[in-house]
């Protein structure tokens, strides 16, 4: 047996304890990124899970998104690992699926409001997703955002801006079943189980 790391709670009393027990790891991504300056607007690309073959969404959020009239986007990933079908759940005015462009392996997102007057969104807001159909099954395929984004606030003044990437997971379906065979249980490590 092992520790799983991430599969719940796992309620351990090391005191007075010797004895060296193994860890089993899920291998993801940590995304490391230099503090942004305090009034910078961030995009960031969420995580998504999904099996081979299946479509997912990847979240589109934004912080500090304040009195904004402007924004130029540049979304990436691995063309071998993932298939674009398309944008969705559109939040801002004017924003449609004319506002990207794309090509294997990115979609440029290219917005401005079909108002006269700034837009504001709350910290966290989803304002659109990207969607893909997963072609490899592998622990984390990277959606990266490409430069820094470009972004007009009111005033047509440059703000200050960060992207933050994400990535899909690819889920293998685990069958799990245990046999037993004079007392003994086998073949129940999947789930957790020791």
């Amino acid at each position: 047996g092992c520790i799983q790391i991430g599969q719940g709670t796992l309620v351990t009393d090391w005191a007075n304890d010797t004895a060296s027990v193994p860890v089993c790891f899920n291998y993801g991504k940590v995304t490391i990124t230099a503090a942004p300056p305090a009034d910078a607007v961030v995009f960031k690309v969420g995580t998504v899970n999904g099996q081979i073959n299946e479509t997912v969404c990847v979240d589109i959020s934004v912080e500090k998104f304040s009195k904004i009239v402007g924004a130029n986007v540049t979304f990436s990933w691995n063309f071998d690992q993932l298939e674009f079908i398309r944008t969705d759940n559109y939040n801002l005015e004017g924003l449609n699926a004319s506002a990207f462009s794309n090509t294997n392996s990115t979609v440029k997102f290219l917005w401005t409001p079909q108002t006269t007057t700034s837009i504001t969104r709350a910290d966290g807001t989803k304002i659109f997703q990207i969607c893909f159909r997963i072609k490899q099954c592998l622990p984390s395929i990277a959606v990266n955002i490409t430069g820094t984004p470009d972004i007009v606030g009111e005033g047509n003044v440059q703000r200050a801006s960060q992207g933050v990437g994400g990535s899909v997971t690819c889920i293998v379906s685990q069958v799990c079943s245990a046999t037993c065979t004079l007392g003994t249980i086998t073949n129940v490590s999947c789930n957790g189980g020791t």
